[in-house]
């Protein structure tokens, strides 16, 4: 496989292995468009977890370890905030992490003060996506034998005041239902979004009364089901388009 070709992760790690820096492999790799070019940021942790790399560059660039293009990190050094959390603040995708390193990171969250916290849209976002890919306490265990404080349940999910109290995802489409406790009565409201979060919450639906909420909340849950299978369907005939087969109208069925 050619360089050119090669992931960002693979090419972290062939750098890595071939450069003074072969006592490291990748931790966690983030990458933002900007206009129109990829920036990367890829974390490079040691052998012996003491300390980290981070280098930063572009896609159309070749990933060039040495000492003018890696910072190196201490381990006493290191901040959350900075070299983590800002990045989720600031719209960047979280292309790689490694189990260990999202572990190490739900320990550390755990372990801190949410004034400890200066990027709290960027947890937000993180736990964001975790959620999306199935990241959660009983996928530590079952991986790495290890026990982890939930972050899920010391950080609920909030926008604008409501905390988000449920939840339904198709494909890249996402449902939330989210309610705010208001002196005399709750208010509901559902938004649309994406797994990620990394587009915030729109086409908000908002209730006074619980039952509305949820009936609202089931509706739009199916109408994400039902678009999601919609394009599956129209995969599926035009894959078989070709050989003439007769297909069952799908409306139909």
């Amino acid at each position: 496989m050619s360089k050119k070709n090669r992931s960002i992760y693979s090419k972290a790690c062939f750098e890595m292995l071939n450069s003074e820096y072969n006592d490291y492999k990748p931790a966690y790799i983030f990458v933002k468009d900007t206009k129109g070019e990829k920036e990367i940021i890829i974390y490079g942790v040691s052998s012996d977890q003491e300390t980290m790399i981070r280098y930063t560059g572009h896609e159309s660039i070749e990933v060039e370890l040495n000492k003018e293009t890696v910072y190196k990190i201490l381990d006493w050094s290191y901040d959350m905030n900075d070299d983590f959390l800002e990045y989720f603040e600031k719209d960047y995708h979280l292309e790689f992490m490694s189990m260990e390193q999202h572990i190490g990171m739900w320990n550390i969250i755990g372990d801190s003060c949410e004034e400890d916290i200066r990027y709290l849209k960027g947890l937000q976002n993180y736990m964001s996506h975790c959620q999306s890919i199935g990241i959660n306490p009983s996928l530590f265990k079952q991986l790495l034998g290890l026990d982890c404080v939930d972050i899920y349940s010391l950080y609920p999910e909030k926008n604008i005041g409501f905390e988000v109290i449920d939840e339904f995802t198709c494909g890249n489409e996402t449902v939330v239902l989210a309610m705010k406790d208001k002196p005399y009565r709750r208010e509901f409201v559902t938004w649309r979004t994406t797994p990620d979060r990394r587009r915030g919450y729109d086409f908000g639906n908002y209730f006074t009364r619980p039952g509305s909420a949820f009936t609202d909340f089931r509706k739009r849950s199916q109408s994400i089901f039902e678009r999601h299978f919609d394009r599956k369907y129209l995969k599926f005939r035009e894959r078989f388009k070709k050989d003439k087969v007769k297909l069952v109208n799908y409306d139909e069925r």
